[in-house]
């Protein structure tokens, strides 16, 4: 890196004349790349197989500090590999094959177990499936999903008629709200079924009377971000991390380096007509290519116009 710094500044020197003026405001140019190339090692996006480019919140293994969300095989040239994610506690994660991933969501196909239990009906199929905790950064919900209630024969139930039950089970029966799909917020759990455990299922079609018509072995994850993550990365153009401590923090971005940069050399008069730059790209999100624009900008009305008038 520092070679080509120096190949970059002695292309300059060729070209305009070296005064103070320029040699200190070439330095602040230089500085900033510097910053840049020790920005934690955590590009926009990364490339991942038949995926394609996967940006935040989503990560590779290799960096799993640039994203909540790490998925594996992405090292891998081959592009049929399949993508996987481990999820559950540490000591018993499971692997969980990737099928599509847009946005903030992430699709994937439940292990074989679960598929063989939906196929031979076996009950085994009503457990919770293991979503990612919550962290300062993130949290995870299933996005079509039903909330089920396996309450042991020896309770006694009434749940209100909106209630569907099957009793196909051994010692237990399975209650769940047809009409309630999506779990809502503030969602309190009926006092009749206070004493049974509860799961959270994935689903692919309304509920009916016979569960194993409408559970799904797909799930689709929505990372959630927190109002920090979102304020960070969206509204200041910087990167969400988790300091030594667990705790939130938003690490200074490329963009706000920069400006942080010009700033301090230039003085708030000199910056103000890049204002409209710096809400552009924030904005819209083109921060890759609008960085660019703008260090060209800097070395046409900045730079260069300075150096030759000295």
């Amino acid at each position: 890196m520092l070679l080509i710094f120096h190949h970059c500044f002695r292309i300059l020197a060729l070209q305009y004349t070296m005064t103070p003026l320029f040699f200190f405001k070439s330095l602040i140019f230089f500085q900033f790349l510097l910053v840049s190339a020790q920005d934690g090692g955590c590009p926009t996006s990364f490339s991942c197989g038949s995926l394609g480019q996967i940006t935040f919140p989503f990560t590779v293994t290799q960096h799993p500090h640039c994203g909540p969300l790490a998925i594996r095989g992405c090292d891998y040239n081959d592009t049929t590999v399949p993508k996987s994610i481990h999820l559950g506690k540490p000591r018993s994660k499971q692997s969980f094959n990737i099928t599509y991933l847009e946005g903030n969501t992430i699709t994937v196909t439940d292990n074989e177990a679960h598929r063989k239990n939906l196929l031979s009906r076996n009950c085994q199929a009503f457990q919770n499936f293991p979503v990612p905790p919550t962290s300062p950064l993130a949290s995870f919900y299933i996005k079509y999903n039903i909330t089920m209630f396996k309450c042991n024969h020896s309770l006694s139930v009434t749940p209100s008629k909106s209630f569907q039950n099957y009793t196909n089970c051994s010692g237990y029966d399975i209650y769940y709200d047809h009409q309630n799909t999506v779990r809502p917020p503030g969602f309190k759990v009926p006092s009749s079924l206070a004493q049974c455990t509860q799961c959270q299922v994935a689903i692919r079609d309304r509920p009916t009377d016979d569960p194993f018509e409408f559970l799904s072995p797909q799930i689709s994850i929505v990372v959630q971000l927190s109002d920090d993550c979102n304020q960070c990365l969206h509204h200041q153009g910087g990167r969400c991390q988790l300091d030594i401590q667990g705790k939130f923090h938003c690490a200074e971005g490329m963009l706000s380096q920069y400006m942080r940069i010009v700033k301090k050399s230039l003085g708030e008069g000199r910056l103000s007509s890049t204002k409209g730059y710096t809400t552009k790209i924030v904005k819209k999100g083109y921060q890759k290519i609008q960085l660019l624009r703008l260090f060209r900008w800097t070395h046409t009305k900045i730079l260069a116009p300075t150096s030759v008038q000295s």
